[in-house]
């Protein structure tokens, strides 16, 4: 039987300092649901489909592997004497402190260079352009000198 794909949008999730940050679906199927960690800055890249050649793709990433990453404290599983309405409820209020710290760490890791419109950053490539933007707002010359060439640094054999 022959099916029909029609391409839609994801969902933005947040927009912050200009960095848009969408949702991701399983298999890049929106009648499959969203991935709960998993997010993309460009709304063409997702699970499967990926804009850029880039592997893994610079523009998808799971929040947990960010810097920024700080998960809330998990209540006891609900299982044998702790399967319990208190601990159904704690889990209940753990997934909405969970999502409140998932923006809070994209939020973060924008802030600091981690997370752009481009992708995902390394956190050390991060705080050299945190270093550099720093130094260049105190009146550093952003860009190291070269060292100059003279004639008898050339090889003249």
């Amino acid at each position: 039987m022959p099916t029909h794909t029609v391409w839609i949008d994801p969902e933005l999730l947040l927009e912050h300092e200009s960095v848009r940050v969408f949702l991701t679906y399983k298999e890049d199927d929106y009648d499959q649901g969203t991935r709960v960690y998993w997010f993309t800055v460009n709304p063409q890249c997702g699970e499967l489909d990926r804009l850029c050649d880039d592997q893994p793709c610079r523009h998808v990433f799971d929040v947990r592997e960010l810097s920024t990453w700080q998960p809330p404290a998990q209540p006891p599983f609900c299982t044998g004497a702790n399967d319990t309405p208190e601990n159904h409820a704690a889990w209940e209020r753990y997934r909405e402190h969970e999502y409140a710290a998932m923006l809070t760490t994209i939020r973060t890791a924008i802030e600091r260079g981690e997370l752009t419109s481009r992708g995902r950053i390394a956190v050390s490539e991060a705080k050299n352009r945190e270093t550099t933007a720093s130094s260049v707002s105190a009146g550093a010359d952003p860009l190291p000198a070269e060292p100059s060439i003279t004639g008898k640094d050339l090889d003249h054999s």
